[in-house]
């Protein structure tokens, strides 16, 4: 039940960075809250939650560098902490760095790629496709960031 409600939580935030470059703040906190109800559930010691808490606390202030240099939205910002929360310090958060840093330069490539692509009549007429072809959108790092997470979480089952 915790892996699905995870996956299905970040499906929703590659959704919203998809569609509206923007990952709501009631992601971010439906993702926090799950990771508290999750380590009670499971009776983690609280020596256990507030290592945790420090893996989130790291990677927000860590992600601030990105984010104070435009490189890095708010939300993913938000978002890769709350992420961080649930693998708490130690291997699994490396290696989910390392994968939504792989993910993100795929991503990036791909748009990268697409823009420079004319775009059909058809998709035009969608939002969320026209959005991703202007490059003052930026790039929905959300994907790459709710992506990895996907992937190391299920791959732990």
């Amino acid at each position: 039940m915790q892996v699905g409600t995870f996956v299905i939580l970040m499906c929703a935030a590659i959704f919203t960075d998809v569609h509206r470059m923007k990952i709501p703040n009631v992601l971010v906190g439906m993702c926090l809250a799950g990771f508290f109800v999750f380590a009670a559930l499971k009776g983690m010691a609280l020596s256990a939650v507030l290592l945790h808490v420090a893996a989130a606390f790291i990677i927000l202030v860590i992600a601030l560098i990105p984010y104070s240099l435009r490189a890095m939205g708010a939300g993913d910002v938000k978002l890769i902490a709350s992420i961080a929360l649930w693998f708490g310090l130690g291997e699994e958060l490396i290696t989910f760095g390392i994968l939504f840093s792989f993910y993100g330069g795929l991503l990036a490539l791909a748009i990268l790629t697409y823009r420079h692509m004319p775009l059909p009549t058809l998709v035009k007429r969608w939002d969320w496709a026209t959005n991703l072809y202007n490059p003052t959108k930026g790039v929905p790092y959300g994907v790459a960031i709710a992506a990895a997470a996907i992937t190391l979480r299920t791959a732990v089952i």
